[in-house]
């Protein structure tokens, strides 16, 4: 077992996956090495990568969304104005 640290030019580790020099780009479906949630490498085909990253994404975007949506209620809800002060007063809670 060889480690490599996840920044290091050794095995292009600090290059995206798919800038990678050992013939990655001739490989219907490659295999790559990633570093889960717990920081353990697994191995993993670049379409199952790239499947989870696309997922990953939808979920942040999902996660902005409702977030707006609460918003909006909240303020639609509390019947809220929204007024301009300065920074000052803000500070001062004027």
């Amino acid at each position: 077992t060889v480690n490599v640290a996840a920044r290091s030019g050794l095995l292009d580790t600090d290059c995206p996956i798919e800038k990678r020099v050992y013939g990655y780009h001739r490989l219907d479906d490659p295999d790559i090495l990633i570093v889960d949630d717990e920081g353990t490498y697994r191995q993993i085909k670049l379409s199952v990568y790239n499947k989870l990253l696309r997922e990953e994404q939808l979920k942040n975007i999902e996660s902005i969304s409702l977030e707006e949506q609460v918003v909006d209620i909240l303020l639609r809800e509390a019947k809220a104005k929204e007024e301009t002060i300065s920074y000052e007063e803000c500070v001062n809670g004027q």
